[in-house]
């Protein structure tokens, strides 16, 4: 029982990280293809994702071209750490999981 509901919110907490890379990610896009910051799209993408990128913000700079395409390279710092927290939050829960199971 313990081992199933183990699993379920390991479920939930995959779901959760996929949806933060995938809103991540696309802001990274849009910032890379300079799309227009007035947009509602693109502010929709930014008010969203500011919770997950605001501890990153400033950490390095980002690079910037003439047409205004920009690198952010603290937005990739900020997805290889949620990467590294998701892949810790997984390996503890698996520890549970075995550790509870083999008692």
């Amino acid at each position: 029982m313990l081992f199933r509901s183990l699993a379920r919110v390991s479920q939930i907490v995959d779901y959760i990280f996929y949806v933060i890379y995938a809103l991540l990610g696309l802001r990274f896009i849009l910032a890379l293809m300079a799309a227009r910051s007035g947009a509602g799209f693109v502010r929709f993408i930014v008010a969203v994702t500011d919770p997950f990128y605001e501890p990153f913000r400033g950490i390095v700079a980002s690079p910037r071209t003439d047409g205004g395409h920009t690198l952010m390279l603290p937005l990739v710092i900020a997805i290889i750490v949620y990467v590294l927290l998701h892949l810790g939050i997984n390996g503890l829960l698996r520890l549970i999981a075995h550790r509870k199971t083999a008692i």
